[in-house]
């Protein structure tokens, strides 16, 4: 199911946190996600919020076992996406556009309404939708 990108967005692949993150998904709730902080996940993916990219704090992700590349100031793991400047880093399981970003093994049908709901009806309806229900993948009928 695709992520709603909010303002500044963490990508972090679900994947990588099983495989590497020292305590697996529950550690990782525990140090990353705050419950006053809009946070979404769906089962391959969690997206973290923040209103700028530069207030996410990578340490926790990095000490937890995450990959990081100092040089490139890149992730194979997890990566930055801003609601008007894109993604900032590709990824081999990453896809997405300015609305939504989504794993590479989401199910097709979920990528087009993704793709509706950010090509075929205007920003005012979808800030509505998003406003009566914040899981609009699942909820809003086509």
């Amino acid at each position: 199911m695709p992520i709603y990108i909010e303002l500044a967005s963490l990508i972090v692949n679900k994947k990588a946190i099983e495989s590497k993150y020292q305590g697996g998904i529950d550690q990782f709730r525990k140090d990353c996600i705050e419950e006053s902080i809009k946070s979404s996940e769906d089962i391959h993916l969690f997206g973290l919020a923040r209103m700028n990219a530069d207030e996410f704090d990578l340490g926790p992700l990095i000490n937890g076992g995450l990959h990081w590349n100092k040089k490139t100031q890149t992730s194979n793991d997890f990566v930055l996406v801003n609601r008007y400047g894109g993604i900032n880093w590709s990824t081999d399981w990453l896809e997405g556009d300015a609305i939504f970003v989504y794993h590479t093994s989401c199910l097709d049908f979920t990528k087009a309404r993704a793709h509706y709901l950010a090509n075929d009806i205007t920003m005012d309806k979808l800030q509505e939708i998003v406003e009566w229900d914040d899981n609009l993948m699942c909820t809003f009928s086509i």
